[in-house]
This record gives C-alpha cells, sequence and structure tokens, in this order.
C-alpha cells in the first residue's frame, strides 16, 4: 500500500511539474485577454485523474511481484472512455473556433479566462451545468474506489508471486459501472456541443 502511494506522490508531482510548465490541465484557447491565464479543462482533468490512478498501481504490481500485469478489458475502455472524452473535446472546440471567426461572434466558454479550477471544470457561459457536475462526482467516486481497491489489493501479494497473481491485484471493474462512466461522459461530450455558443 505505501508504495502505491509513493508512486501516486511522484506521478502527481510530474503532473503539476507538466501543468505549471505547459498547462496541459488547460483549454486550447488562444483569444484570451492579455495576462488572462487560460481555463481548466475538464476533459484533461479527468484523462489525468485516470492515468494518475492507474499508474501508479500497475507500477506497484510490477514493483512488488516482478511481473507487468496485463491490464483487463475493462481497464482498457476506461482509459478509452476518457480519451475519446479528450479527443471529442478538442474537436468541438476545434470547430467552435472557426465558426466563431468566421461569423466575428461571442468568444467561446473556453475563451474566457480561468475563474479558478472548480468554477473552471464545473461551468461554462451559463453557469454551473448539471451534466459537469454528473461527469466530476460519477469519475471522483469510481477512482476513490478504484484508488482505494489498489491499496487493498497490493498487501496481500504472495511470498512467490506469479503472472496470475499480478493480474488479479488489478481491480475489477464491473460492465455496469464502466457503462455509467460511458454515459456520464457522452452526456458532458453531447451538451458540450452546445457550450461555446451558450
Amino acid at each position: 500500500m505505501i508504495s502505491y502511494w509513493i508512486f501516486f506522490c511522484l506521478f502527481i508531482a510530474l503532473l503539476l511539474f507538466l501543468e505549471k510548465s505547459g498547462g496541459i490541465f488547460r483549454d486550447s484557447s488562444n483569444l484570451l485577454p492579455t495576462g488572462g491565464k487560460k481555463p481548466f479543462s475538464l476533459s484533461r482533468i479527468l484523462l489525468a485523474w485516470w492515468v494518475l490512478i492507474i499508474l501508479p498501481g500497475f507500477t506497484a504490481i510490477l514493483i512488488g511481484t516482478g511481473f507487468i500485469p496485463v491490464l483487463s478489458s475493462q481497464m482498457l475502455v476506461l482509459l478509452g472512455v476518457s480519451g475519446g472524452t479528450t479527443l471529442i473535446s478538442r474537436v468541438v472546440d476545434a470547430v467552435d473556433l472557426q465558426t466563431a471567426q468566421a461569423a466575428g461572434a461571442n468568444p467561446r466558454s473556453i475563451d474566457n479566462p480561468s475563474a479558478g479550477f472548480w468554477k473552471d471544470i464545473l461551468s461554462d457561459n451559463g453557469g454551473i451545468n448539471i451534466h459537469r457536475v454528473l461527469s466530476v462526482l460519477t469519475n471522483l467516486i469510481v477512482g476513490s474506489w478504484m484508488i482505494v481497491t489498489f491499496c487493498i489489493n497490493l498487501q496481500h501479494i504472495p511470498e512467490t508471486p506469479m503472472q496470475a497473481d499480478a493480474n488479479n491485484l488489478l481491480p475489477q471493474i464491473e460492465t455496469a459501472t464502466l457503462v455509467l462512466l460511458g454515459i456520464s461522459a457522452g452526456i458532458y461530450t453531447t451538451v458540450k456541443a452546445t457550450e461555446n455558443r451558450a
């Protein structure tokens, strides 16, 4: 369990360094007022959240057993949902930028300067939105469960572990949970298509 938290803290430090040096958690806006900071991106935050949970667990299992754990199809689907949400969000923003520039329309929601972490990820031009709150809560709850499960499983590494033991240390995600996360991501990306025009 200790090794998980060591790697967890190391990955947090790495992500914070990348955020400070390159703004990896922020939207890709080029239309901000002088001196304004880009707002935080919910899709990027959620992708980083899942990477932050899975990679420390993966690394702790590798170090603790000597075997590379084979990621289950459920784990790959989870990463795919997060990555797909980020990709779709980027496409939506790029299309809306072209539309706004061509029509001389009002700035998109991501063209507003940052109002702080929580307000950025929970709000658009119209204020706090329920679909963003739903997405944050769903991912926060399931992610917290995975962290606890990793910590519990890592306390039961056999003295002479085998490949199967390394695989079994990974949290097993129920299909219904993946469906819930998929629905949450689907609602977010669908509504996001209208946010920049809000």
